[in-house]
């Protein structure tokens, strides 16, 4: 791979993954739903923001699984860009 295009929706609940076990707040593994899980993606945004950069979010945390994670171990670049409608986050 040379690169990832891909909307920002792919980082947010692929690094929520590696960060929390969740997916929508759901637990990837056993599909039992987290109290307040449903604001987990938001909380990882939150935490990613406070590292400053995805990478240094990755390398800190330490984040092992998923796609991004794979991409900043791998020196791939990528680019993710918001919505181009006007539907939410």
């Amino acid at each position: 791979v040379n690169a990832l295009l891909a909307g920002n929706a792919l980082a947010t609940h692929d690094l929520e993954g590696g960060y929390m076990g969740t997916a929508l707040g759901t637990d990837i593994y056993t599909q039992r739903p987290h109290v307040d899980g449903h604001y987990n993606h938001i909380d990882t945004i939150n935490a990613i923001n406070t590292y400053g950069s995805i990478k240094k979010f990755v390398e800190e945390e330490n984040i092992d699984s998923g796609i991004i994670s794979a991409c900043v171990r791998n020196d791939v670049p990528f680019v993710l860009n918001g919505s181009i409608r006007d539907d939410g986050p």
